[in-house]
């Protein structure tokens, strides 16, 4: 009898071990499991830089307006630029000239009808390549408004996609014409060109030389959109002799309507100091609702005039 007990106890040990060596292969095959999906999940909410060059590239997934502006530079004092626009002199005109930018038209739609058709004499940059770029550049030639060409730059987060159409400091010079050429066939009729996004391309000097000489004989103006506050864009474009100016007031970059109208308060302040200034702003609700909703006071104190009035 003993060794019938023995031989039984250790087939007892033997079935436990074995169920223990199976129930640790299958905690193993579930950490795993879990491991791979968390994995894969995360990838999938990583955001990797797109460059899209010329025609070839789709939009981003989700709208992309201007990279965030460090605090320093949502108002800028530009009252120390030693050049101003070439204003007729008018002595009977006793209200400062303001220009108001709406960047980054092409995406929202409705807002962008609105903002045309507001009755203001808005002036809009559009970016290439986008789905209704083509419909709202028509639109705002029908109601006279000053337009522009929204040019995607390289920023300094490499985190943000400045979209399609863009340009990189290591696009090589050939490729950076193409693109140029193939954005302005892109918006016929655009007066002039303004940076999107672009905190480190605009920072470049040998960079923004080459694009701006892109502009000779064209007949177009740039905007320094002034994204960082080392951009060299509108110093070159008057050692170059190009027609230029330089944003002062982001509006929008807090989309509430109280930090939008004190943007608008603070833009004609700076107005009313040099006797113009330039705000850009972009197509979202908030935007379209302090403005309108502001029309009459803001006619009380500035002329609002097509942003081309304003380069010098």
């Amino acid at each position: 009898m003993p060794p019938v007990a023995g031989r039984k106890k250790k087939g007892v040990r033997r079935r436990r071990r074995r169920a223990n060596v199976i129930a640790a292969i299958v905690v193993l095959v579930i950490f795993v499991v879990t491991v791979v999906v968390a994995v894969v999940f995360l990838a999938g909410r990583i955001r990797t830089p797109r460059r899209a060059a010329g025609g070839g590239a789709s939009a981003p997934a989700r709208v992309l307006y201007e990279e965030p502006a460090p605090e320093h530079l949502v108002v800028i004092n530009s009252g120390r630029l030693k050049h101003k626009p070439a204003i007729a002199a008018n002595k009977t005109r006793e209200l400062p000239l303001v220009a108001i930018v709406i960047d980054d038209m092409g995406y929202n739609l409705d807002v962008g009808r609105a903002l045309i058709a507001s009755g203001m004499n808005l002036s809009f940059a559009f970016l290439p390549q986008r789905p209704h770029t083509a419909e709202l550049l028509a639109m705002a030639g029908r109601y006279g408004r000053d337009r522009l060409l929204h040019f995607p730059m390289e920023p300094a987060n490499a985190n943000v996609s400045p979209g399609p159409g863009a340009i990189y400091l290591d696009t090589p010079y050939d490729e950076v014409k193409a693109i140029f050429r193939e954005n302005l066939s892109r918006l016929p009729g655009v007066l002039g060109i303004n940076n999107h996004m672009g905190s480190r391309y605009t920072q470049n000097s040998a960079a923004m030389r080459e694009f701006l000489g892109l502009l000779f004989g064209r007949d177009l103006f740039f905007l320094d959109s002034f994204t960082s506050a080392n951009s060299v864009g509108y110093r070159l474009a008057r050692e170059m002799g190009i027609r230029t100016a330089r944003r002062d007031v982001f509006l929008d970059n807090v989309q509430d309507r109280r930090k939008i109208r004190a943007q608008l308060v603070a833009l004609v302040r700076i107005a009313g100091r040099k006797g113009w200034a330039i705000g850009i702003g972009h197509p979202h609700q908030a935007t379209f609702k302090t403005i309108t909703a502001e029309k009459r006071w803001f006619a009380q104190r500035v002329r609002l005039v097509g942003v081309s009035r304003l380069v010098h």
